[in-house]
């Protein structure tokens, strides 16, 4: 593959959503590294050709800040509509409370709360101690068990009233967790329905 084959690729997987994050961060550096090596040491020679350049790349930095600013903005915006639009809190089912405990049972958590990983929310029978929290995820309306996750109780108090950039900022950590509750329920599907979990 050429450079300028990777180059446009790397691009490309920077709007992508079907990338896996850590895949999109080593883009992203690879990509930012070899836009740097192009243009610092065009910069570095200080001629009166250089200083557009210069110029072109803080507007382009500018520009990227902003957009990061909007998303931020249409991500709150999201959440009030789902407000809006899905209106009253709906509990977890018994059968949603029973796919994530068993996430939980299994590796990497082993009973550990999704969020920090410190904090145990299973006791050592597997099943939800007094303090844990399901919390939903993404919307009180929405019960689904890939929307919430059992949380420990200092984590359930920083998602309920940090406001939505404390919701964003864990938003990895629950993604991996949804994966692995996604990952239970296709367990609990292929299992005979007569089968010991």
């Amino acid at each position: 593959m050429s450079k300028a084959e990777t180059t446009l690729q790397d691009t490309t997987m920077l709007f992508s959503t079907d990338v896996p994050d850590h895949e999109a961060r080593r883009r992203r550096a690879r990509l930012f590294r070899l836009f740097a090596a192009q243009l610092l040491p065009t910069v570095a020679e200080a001629s009166d050709a250089a200083l557009p350049a210069a110029a072109e790349f803080e507007r382009l930095h500018r520009r990227l800040d902003v957009l990061e600013r909007h998303m931020a903005d249409l991500m709150f915006l999201q959440l009030s509509a789902q407000d809006l639009l899905l209106g009253k809190r709906r509990d977890f089912s018994a059968r949603s409370r029973e796919l994530i405990v068993a996430a939980l049972r299994r590796a990497p958590y082993r009973g550990l709360c999704p969020c920090c990983g410190h904090e145990p929310v299973l006791d050592a029978a597997g099943l939800p101690l007094a303090e844990a929290e399901f919390d939903h995820a993404f919307h009180r309306g929405l019960n689904r068990p890939e929307h919430g996750w059992l949380i420990c109780r200092p984590c359930h108090r920083e998602m309920t009233h940090g406001g939505y950039l404390a919701r964003f900022s864990r938003i990895h950590q629950f993604r991996a967790f949804q994966g692995a509750v996604l990952a239970e329920r296709d367990r609990s599907r292929a299992r005979p329905a007569d089968a010991p979990s």
